[in-house]
């Protein structure tokens, strides 16, 4: 499911009328729903409890990457800092699924 219309990107908050969507997708399918375009952190996968199985993230970590072309933080720094955000998200997809 796409959170936001538009282009994708990081975002602050996601759309007060995503849930009900994603409640009346889950009424027509057993398939498993994921939500992407806008999802940046563990704090929107909260919101998402209950209403998706998943979250698809792109902008946020290419944001890190783009940090490569700079120059002004090393290539280990960046992939640890990558790494550390893709575990929060793990933990927080984790604790979406375990409790939903």
């Amino acid at each position: 499911c796409i959170s936001v219309a538009g282009t994708t990107g990081t975002r602050e908050g996601l759309p007060p009328e995503l849930t009900s969507h994603l409640d009346r997708l889950r009424e027509k399918t057993d398939l498993p729903l994921a939500v992407g375009f806008g999802v940046s952190g563990p704090e929107q996968v909260e919101i998402l409890r209950g209403h998706a199985d998943g979250v698809i993230v792109g902008s946020k970590i290419v944001r890190y990457l783009e940090r490569l072309n700079d120059g002004t933080t090393s290539r280990d720094d960046i992939l640890r800092e990558v790494g550390e955000f893709a575990a929060g998200m793990v933990d927080a997809v984790q604790q979406l699924t375990n409790q939903s």
